[in-house]
């Protein structure tokens, strides 16, 4: 009997849940506001602010969740190219998203895409690394705060406070 697709994702979040208990971290089951200092690695967090004109993300709100699927970035297209015949690579908030023919697309059409320079929007998809985000979904958005959601890879104190790598990013938790 094959497994639904909601049986499938809820493994997948109890798998997740297993690794972090084995990394030392706490998992939360629910959306919960937390002391910038009690955050740890391994911990999922959405984080919601500004993108500064470094790339860091200026976080005035930060909320702790349970690890999702994907991993979600709210922000700008700075920039836009055809990497092959079937995926168009938006560069958001300096991070190349890979949107190729299994995306689901709202609010744009594919032959659109190349145009988004300058439209916020929202991907949703799999961090690979620094140069590589698979998006699985994207939306284009209104006005609004720049967001993050994905898994604490190193939190340290530097001169601005509190700071979080988040998918490659630098998250500066502001008082």
């Amino acid at each position: 009997m094959p497994l639904s697709l909601s049986t499938i994702s809820a493994m997948r979040r109890l798998v997740a849940i297993m690794v972090l208990l084995t990394a030392g971290a706490t998992p939360l089951v629910a959306q919960e506001t937390i002391a910038p200092q009690d955050i740890r690695v391994g911990h999922w967090v959405t984080a919601k602010g500004a993108t500064d004109a470094e790339g860091r993300l200026q976080a005035n709100a930060i909320e702790v969740n349970a690890p999702g699927d994907e991993q979600e970035i709210i922000g700008t297209v700075t920039g836009t190219r055809k990497a092959d015949d079937a995926y168009v690579v938006l560069v958001v908030d300096g991070q190349p998203a890979f949107v190729g023919p299994k995306a689901r697309l709202r609010g744009v059409d594919v032959s659109r895409l190349r145009k988004l320079k300058g439209e916020r929007v929202s991907i949703e998809g799999y961090w690979r690394s620094p140069q590589k985000f698979s998006v699985r979904e994207l939306e284009v958005r209104s006005k609004g705060r720049d967001r993050l959601e994905g898994r604490v890879d190193s939190v340290t104190v530097g001169p601005g406070g509190i700071e979080l790598r988040v998918m490659g990013r630098t998250v500066i938790v502001l008082p």
